[in-house]
């Protein structure tokens, strides 16, 4: 039987949970045809009904219970972020432990992490409440409320091809270890972006490990891998794949821009596996972060998701192409849902003794391929999906092996793909983006780890960096000197 497709495309975004994205998706509130679920199928998604309290324990909706709500801001939280660290996952997770606290601690994390971190601030009830906002999928009132902010782009997506409502992030913790497990299957036992006790954080330790990737795995079979990210530029910000990943180089894997993602999409010459990286910090030739990590506006990264839909549906190879939609973490928004039991990946020592034994949070998904009916709500044969389902995927269509015991038993995605070729193209229409520019916010927390790991990996002490544009002078200044990281 000949394989349902040749070309793999791959857009990992930041820091948002199924519930917060997604979970809307379908819900009687909502307009036609987001009011009711396709073909009777199962969805799992938030409902008006779900809360948490002031306190990370289990319990009813009281007075002190945060409900989960529709977002009216694009930009959410408003200001400080919120706490996703691999101990605050935990108690957003856990709770406090007793029965009924599961899924209850996201509310009293956010509140504990401002006032260790903002001791002289009084915290509103707007700012507790922000890890149950959630985006809807299309403007529109109910019961004399909003207009709320739509997350038209991956919604409209959602609907026309399919949803996953069971991807977890393969780690309860950050962005690091979990980009780690979708390109290597693992995170080599860390749970942190930066090394344990380090003060100021240090980011050594990722330049020790240097377990194989899948873009490994695809070159020893003589296969094609991209890695498509930023605008170019002399002071464009290097990919953080390369950062995390040693056995990336640059002389194997040679960085391209997403202009030129266009142009390979557009001329019919995409390789086998694409992998699409945001841009993080933006650069300084003036392009904005579009990777969604809060407190940006998600409309930058909608617009990232149209633009990457519309290059590869204009290409002919469109009807033998996988196009994979996913988030690396959940960022601290509520998701309802208790992760499931994980496979490890590796038996050694790991930071805080963790076992990697449970997935972290749902994270928002869609798969899109003209081999799926619209309205699909996928959930494969294993029951539920993580990031090495990429690895997966990949390795059983070009049958290489495996990286970890973690992918070895995860999912293939191409069981969402049917033998029948649609010959639509739904229209995703362009996202309208914000007449003022924010361009120079506050670094957020992954932006100084990112930039901290930048210098680790070329032995340069970080300056002291406050806003975007002082990133994008430290990087420019850098490029001139020095381009390929000491590992």
């Amino acid at each position: 039987m000949a394989a349902k497709f040749d070309h793999i495309v791959v857009l990992m975004l930041e820091n948002r949970s199924f519930d917060h994205m997604l979970g809307r998706l379908y819900h009687h509130d909502n307009p036609d045809p987001y009011h009711i679920v396709p073909r009777g199928q199962s969805f799992d998604g938030v409902s008006d009904d779900m809360f948490n309290n002031l306190l990370p324990t289990g319990g009813t909706a009281t007075s002190s219970a945060v409900k989960a709500h529709r977002a009216i801001n694009f930009a959410t939280p408003v200001k400080w972020d919120i706490d996703h660290s691999f101990d605050s996952v935990k108690l957003q997770i856990n709770g406090t432990a007793p029965p009924g606290s599961e899924m209850k601690g996201f509310v009293a994390s956010r509140i504990a992490a401002l006032k260790s971190s903002q001791p002289t601030h009084t915290i509103t009830q707007a700012e507790m409440a922000e890890p149950m906002a959630g985006f809807s999928p299309t403007t529109h009132n109910v019961s004399g409320a909003g207009p709320f902010s739509a997350a038209t782009v991956i919604n409209t997506l959602a609907l026309n091809f399919a949803v996953c409502d069971n991807w977890y992030a393969s780690v309860p913790g950050p962005t690091f270890p979990n980009r780690s497990f979708l390109h290597a299957g693992t995170s080599n036992g860390f749970v942190s972006n930066s090394d344990p006790g380090s003060n100021p954080s240090t980011f050594k330790k990722w330049s020790t490990k240097h377990a194989p990737t899948i873009f490994n795995r695809l070159k020893d079979a003589k296969l094609k891998a991209n890695i498509y990210h930023s605008h170019g530029g002399p002071g464009a910000f290097p990919a953080l794949v390369y950062e995390l990943h040693p056995t990336i180089t640059k002389a194997d894997f040679p960085p391209q821009t997403f202009e030129q993602f266009r142009s390979d999409a557009s001329n019919g010459t995409l390789p086998e596996y694409s992998f699409i990286e945001p841009e993080i910090a933006g650069s300084d030739t003036n392009w904005l972060p579009n990777d969604q990590h809060p407190a940006r506006d998600i409309r930058y990264g909608e617009d990232l998701i149209q633009q990457t839909y519309q290059a590869i549906t204009s290409h002919k190879n469109w009807a033998n192409t996988l196009f994979i939609i996913t988030y690396d973490e959940h960022g601290g928004f509520f998701d309802h849902r208790y992760p499931p039991d994980a496979v490890p990946p590796d038996l050694g020592v790991s930071e805080e003794n963790y076992r990697f034994n449970q997935y972290g949070v749902r994270v928002p998904a869609v798969l899109i391929s003209p081999r799926i009916p619209a309205g699909t709500i996928f959930h494969p044969d294993s029951g539920h999906v993580d990031h090495t389902a990429v690895i997966r995927t990949i390795c059983k269509r070009w049958n290489l092996p495996v990286l970890t015991t973690r992918d070895a038993v995860a999912c293939d995605l191409s069981e969402v793909l049917t033998d029948t070729v649609r010959t639509d193209i739904p229209t995703i229409p362009k996202v309208q983006l914000p007449a003022n520019q924010p361009n120079n916010l506050p670094l957020n927390d992954l932006q100084r780890d990112y930039l901290g790991l930048i210098a680790d990996n070329r032995g340069i002490k970080l300056p002291h960096l406050e806003t975007e544009n002082d990133a994008r002078t430290f990087m420019a200044k850098i490029a001139k000197t020095i381009v390929e990281p000491a590992l």
